[in-house]
C-alpha cells in the first residue's frame, strides 16, 4: 500500500499547497506586528522629533522664548537643506 509520503511528486504538491497559505499568513502577521515594534522604536530614539514635541507643548503652554523660537527654526532648516540636497 502506497502512502502519502512513498511518491515525491505528491508530497512535493502536498507541501506546496500548505507551505503557501501558511508562510503568507506567517509574513502578514510578522509584517503588522513588527511595523507596531518598529514605529515605537523609531519614535523613541528620535532625538529631533523629541525635541519638536517637547517644543510644541511649550509653545502651547506659552513658555517658549523668541531665542528657543529662533533656534528650533534654525535647527528645522538645516535639517531640511540637508535632507534635499
Amino acid at each position: 500500500m502506497e502512502t502519502l509520503f512513498d511518491n515525491i511528486w505528491l508530497f512535493a504538491a502536498t507541501f506546496i499547497i500548505i507551505y503557501i497559505p501558511v508562510a503568507i499568513a506567517l509574513g502578514y502577521w510578522h509584517r503588522k506586528s513588527q511595523w507596531k515594534v518598529e514605529a515605537e522604536a523609531m519614535f523613541r530614539e528620535n532625538e529631533v522629533s523629541a525635541r519638536l514635541w517637547l517644543f510644541m507643548i511649550d509653545l502651547i503652554d506659552g513658555k517658549v522664548t523668541e531665542d528657543e523660537k529662533k533656534t528650533t527654526r534654525e535647527m528645522l532648516s538645516t535639517i531640511a537643506k540637508s535632507r534635499t540636497a
